[in-house]
């Protein structure tokens, strides 16, 4: 970033130079001396404070090296010129995300705040609370380019891939290839898969409202209610009465 160019003015006329002062007693020779070593004295303590805080700006962002200087002073001027109060958790958890989301760009790599981080746990533990559905990601030009879907739009759908057994999402009707428009009326373009997924999850008992497309029909909503889901990764049964 850098700062608009100063308007330009129409310069004086130029002046007849001073004659050059002798140096003696009272001369100002000395005091000018003093003066222009009193700023490069401040101009190294100031160079040494800029490395010291790793080229960042004068708020105290760090930089983990040059690449990031402009991070740094975007923040600086974020924070002090936005016309309101910033959030500085929002601040720092934007920036993460922007990391993966064009930095890395893989679908299969993210960022998970805590409480995402939590749910995934409840996914390994067996259980969690939500509507007991599978979700994925369509290309609907090129279904074998999942790389090129790092979030959601007209071309890459949040689709259902198959409701649970048993489930909430199963009783409410939802069906596998149902594309999911928007959650609670916010829509999906834009986001994440593990945005939707924290966002379609949440305490068991209460509702989540999708707004969905079938077979190129008309949207239409479906609320359902979540609760706790149990999975259950392996299923076993008698063939002929005595083979497993």
């Amino acid at each position: 970033m850098t700062d608009p160019a100063p308007p330009a003015y129409p310069t004086t006329p130029p002046q007849p130079a001073s004659p050059e002062p002798r140096a003696g007693r009272g001369s100002a020779v000395p005091w000018l001396v003093s003066l222009a070593l009193a700023a490069v004295i401040g101009a190294m303590l100031f160079f040494t404070g800029f490395l010291a805080g790793g080229g960042g700006g004068a708020a105290g962002c760090a930089a983990p090296n040059e690449d990031f200087a402009a991070f740094c002073e975007a923040y600086d001027r974020l924070q002090a010129e936005f016309v309101d109060d910033l959030d500085s958790q929002r601040l720092a958890e934007g920036a993460i995300r922007g990391m993966f989301q064009f930095g890395v760009e893989d679908p299969y790599s993210g960022y998970m705040p805590a409480e995402q981080y939590d749910q995934a746990l409840g996914d390994l533990s067996g259980s969690f609370s939500g509507i007991g559905a599978e979700m994925g990601v369509r290309n609907t030009e090129d279904p074998a380019d999942f790389a090129a879907c790092t979030e959601f739009n007209a071309i890459c759908r949040l689709v259902v891939v198959a409701p649970l057994a048993d489930s909430p999402a199963e009783a409410a009707g939802l069906l596998a290839g149902d594309i999911v428009l928007a959650v609670d009326g916010d829509p999906v373009d834009g986001s994440a898969m593990n945005d939707m997924i924290s966002r379609i999850r949440g305490e068991s008992g209460t509702d989540v409202t999708l707004t969905l497309e079938r077979d190129g029909g008309e949207p239409f909503d479906l609320t359902i209610t979540r609760a706790e889901i149990t999975l259950q990764e392996v299923e076993a049964r008698l063939i002929d009465g005595h083979i497993g």
